[in-house]
């Protein structure tokens, strides 16, 4: 599983999009804590029968955001959750105007 990072990103304008296809990704909730420089995303992935609903955490260290699964989720790494952590990225890019 390949985490991510970023060197900007807006958390007034993250606004990830889901997918319907082979793997469904339905985002629900976004917390962001300015003090602590966090945010969550919660997200539900379905992979056939297989139903993950966990966290993704993006955390300001050093000179980065962090994204990643938030400790304590109990998630088994698979493709589903690879392409979460992907489209949260790519709302992070675009948040600040780069898209890829």
């Amino acid at each position: 599983m390949k985490t991510h990072r970023v060197a900007h990103f807006n958390h007034e304008r993250l606004f990830p999009t889901g997918c319907r296809d082979d793997i469904v990704v339905d985002f629900k909730d976004y917390l962001f804590d300015p003090l602590r420089q966090k945010g969550m995303v919660r997200a539900v992935v379905l992979e056939g029968e297989f139903k993950q609903d966990f966290w993704v955490e993006i955390q300001k260290r050093e000179n980065y955001w962090h994204i990643h699964p938030a400790k304590g989720c109990g998630i088994i790494p698979s493709a589903g959750i690879q392409r979460t952590l992907d489209l949260v990225k790519q709302a992070a890019d675009q948040s600040i105007g780069f898209s890829r």
